[in-house]
This record gives structure tokens, sequence and C-alpha cells, in this order.
């Protein structure tokens, strides 16, 4: 109920500034408001059909199937960072190695040791 009195007030201020609706900032941000206020809706009708003996187990099965893949999901995001940041690691370490090999090689090569 609050997003659609946000939407009101602001489609009244958008209205009474008049203007180019192209590239209208405020105007975006009403269209945001609409999609929020839409999913608002679509998910309060879902909740009707947890009233229905036939789709209301299946409905909950199903949420609680989206809370156990996000789970995963965390999982294996933790995972991904964990691998990166050992690679990334291994690679600084290797490239700083490879890079003081250079310089020790070019200082030989140019007749003076250090």
């Amino acid at each position: 109920m609050a997003i659609y009195v946000i939407i009101v007030i602001l489609r009244a201020i958008i209205i009474v500034r008049g203007g180019d609706p192209f590239h209208n900032r405020l105007l975006e941000v009403v269209s945001y408001c609409y999609g929020f206020n839409t999913m608002f809706l679509i998910l309060r009708f879902s909740s009707i059909l947890e009233l229905s003996s036939v789709f209301g187990p299946l409905q909950l099965a199903l949420f609680r199937m989206c809370v156990d893949l996000m789970i995963i999901l965390v999982q294996f995001a933790f995972v991904v960072v964990a691998f990166s940041v050992a690679m990334a690691k291994i690679y600084s370490a290797e490239m700083s190695y490879l890079m003081s090999n250079k310089n020790q090689t070019a200082n030989t090569v140019a007749g003076y040791e250090p």
C-alpha cells in the first residue's frame, strides 16, 4: 500500500512539473516502483494458492527448494572465491619470482653483479 501511495504522489509531481517524458529520472523511479508494486501484488496472489489442497503443499515445497538452492549457491560462491583468491596469489607470486629472475639475468649480462 505504501508503494502505491508513493507512486500516486510521484505521478502527481510529474504531471504538475510537466516537461519532456524522455530522460526524466523521476518517471524512471516511478516505473521501478510500478515494477515492485506488481511483484508484491503477484506474491500476494500466490498466497491464495496456499489455501488450495492441491497447490498449497506444492507451493510450500517449491519455496523450501528455493531456500535450499540459495544455500547451495552461497556455498558455490564461497568455493569460487576461495579458488580465485588462491590462483591470484599463486599468479602474483610466480610473476614476482619471474621478474626478479629477469632482473638478475639482465644485471649479469650487463656485466655487473649485485
